[in-house]
């Protein structure tokens, strides 16, 4: 729980229960007895007050994760690691294939899997801010006015994916793991694009998605693409 108040802005905090980050977090240890031999928390009776199981019961409904690293730190590293190692780099030069560097990164990452000792084997695929946007489709607002309405699939990040147990039924979580600068459209080719309804209950609202689900490479015009079968 500590944790948990540690992600959520003071703003927020004061705003609903009127309760700074440091003062909910010593509320919080003041409300339970903690045994460190058994590894347990029991709450004091009569020590938690109803604004604080409030303000508990928010900041544990909300699971609040920042990405793991970003391109800029991504790019910053390897500069470092490079002039640690004494290699002749011209970092100009260097800085102008970030954007290159980068795809290149999500291409490493992507279908990787890692063992953090749970249910199943986690993975990590390239993923978009947004997996579908509208197609050829008309906005109007109440007047009946037809009005600009401008979607854009995001950047390109890499998600990664943990499968848990949760009685006995596979329940998966993603978590963001590396940002990008990349416009997805700019980056992909245009055969990972397919115009289809959006759903089955909607079959004449078509949408255009992006399919990144099988093995990718890196296309002849460096951008993102599907390995020929």
């Amino acid at each position: 729980m500590p944790l948990q108040v540690n992600k959520f802005k003071e703003s927020v905090l004061k705003e609903k229960f009127n309760v700074t980050q440091q003062r909910l977090k010593s509320r919080i240890e003041n409300a339970f007895k903690v045994d460190k031999k058994n590894k347990t928390a029991t709450l004091k009776d009569g020590k938690l007050s109803q604004q604080t199981l409030e303000a508990i019961q928010h900041i544990m409904g909300f699971l609040v994760s920042d990405v793991a690293f970003t391109q800029e730190e991504l790019i910053t590293e390897l500069v470092n690691v490079i002039v640690s190692n004494k290699l002749q780099i011209d970092k100009d030069l260097f800085l102008k294939q970030s954007d290159k560097i980068a795809l290149c990164t999500l291409l490493l990452l992507h279908n990787a899997t890692f063992d953090f000792k749970g249910h199943k084997l986690g993975y990590t695929k390239i993923s978009t801010e947004k997996e579908s946007i509208s197609y050829n489709t008309k906005f109007v607002d109440a007047d009946e006015n037809e009005v600009e309405h401008i979607e854009s699939f995001g950047n390109l990040h890499v998600t990664g994916w943990v499968v848990l147990n949760n009685n006995g039924k596979d329940v998966t979580m993603g978590h963001p793991i590396m940002s990008t600068n990349l416009d997805a459209e700019t980056w992909c080719v245009e055969e990972l694009f397919h115009i289809e309804p959006f759903n089955d209950d909607m079959p004449n609202h078509m949408c255009k998605r992006i399919k990144l689900k099988g093995d990718l490479t890196i296309s002849d015009c460096f951008r993102i693409g599907e390995i020929a079968v």
